[in-house]
Order: C-alpha cells, then structure tokens, then sequence
C-alpha cells in the first residue's frame, strides 16, 4: 500500500497517509512512528549532498508546477526493496509526496544486524538513494551483497551515508527536464 504524505510550503510534514505506522515499525523506526508530523522533512536527511539534491528538486516542482518519480531503495537485512517516490506539486506551495513498493527481493545472502550506520563520516561510503557502496580498493559502486560475495566487504561493516555520482546525475536529469 502507498505512503502518502503532505509538506507545506516550509517543507514542514502536515499529514501523513497510507501504512506509515506498519512501514516505520517494519524498519526498527518505531520512534518515527508518532515523531513526524510538524517537523521539517529536512530533518530525515542527514547527508548534506543528499539534502541538497531534494531542496532542488522541491523548488523544481514547486517552480515549475509539475511532478516528477524518482525510484529509490529501502533495503532491510533479509530484503532488498525497490521503491518509487512521485512529488507532486500541491495547493499553495505544498507538495504531495507518494512512496510506493515496486518489488521485494529476498538477499541471496541475509547479512546480519553487524552494519553499523556511522551517519556522514567514517566506514565505507553508502548511496542513501540506491544503497550501492562504494568499494575503495577498485572504485567501483555495487550492491553489498555482490561485494560480499566476491570479497570485498565482510558482513560485519561500518558505512557512512553519501549519494553516488550516478544518483546525483538522475537528480539533475529529472530537475533539467521539468524546465
């Protein structure tokens, strides 16, 4: 089921719709459950880059009046999941947002709770849009679990949050093509 929520024109969340509550709970984000509504939708984004590209993106549409989708992961440790996020621009400077499950795949390899989130610094560099990381020693981005699997990473893994140069690239794609 989507998840729909409103920000108003000082990107303030004002309403929350759909299966948040079952959604939060299912990420061990019980305390998001009842701690949303009137704080700023920047306060969930801790990745300066990150923050960035979505103030970007919410003044396109709202400049521009037009909606734009974005796919998106969410990934646990059993599941990866593969989600589309559409803003659409609403009554006076809000917007709608809609999150919505496209797929869920089960891990070839369930990685233990031994990922430890370091926030923006330190561990290995995580995209916080499609979950790649990036591996130093040959730089490339790739899915954890490809990286495990040929050795690059363990399963006990520190990663800091970031966005990949591709991810970055669909942002001022999408924002180019609403002008």
């Amino acid at each position: 089921m989507p998840i729909h929520y409103t920000v108003d024109d000082a990107n303030t969340i004002t309403n929350v719709r759909g299966d948040w509550d079952e959604f939060a709970r299912a990420n061990d984000s019980k305390a998001l459950v009842d701690n949303v509504l009137g704080r700023p939708i920047w306060d969930f984004l801790s990745v300066p880059a990150v923050l960035q590209l979505y103030q970007e993106l919410f003044s396109a549409v709202r400049r521009h009046a037009k909606a734009v989708a974005l796919h998106f992961r969410c990934d646990s440790d059993a599941v990866l999941r593969f989600m589309t996020m559409r803003i659409d621009p609403g009554e006076q400077g809000a917007l709608d947002i809609t999150t919505e499950l496209i797929r869920e795949v089960s891990r070839k390899q369930v990685l233990g709770r031994e990922i430890i989130y370091m926030g923006i610094s330190g561990g290995t560099p995580m995209c916080s849009q499609c979950n790649k990381i990036h591996v130093r020693k040959i730089d490339l981005w790739m899915e954890i679990d490809y990286a495990l699997a040929l050795g690059y990473i363990s399963d006990k893994l520190n990663v800091n949050f970031s966005i990949c140069d591709s991810c970055v690239d669909t942002f001022h794609r999408k924002i180019k093509s609403m002008a």
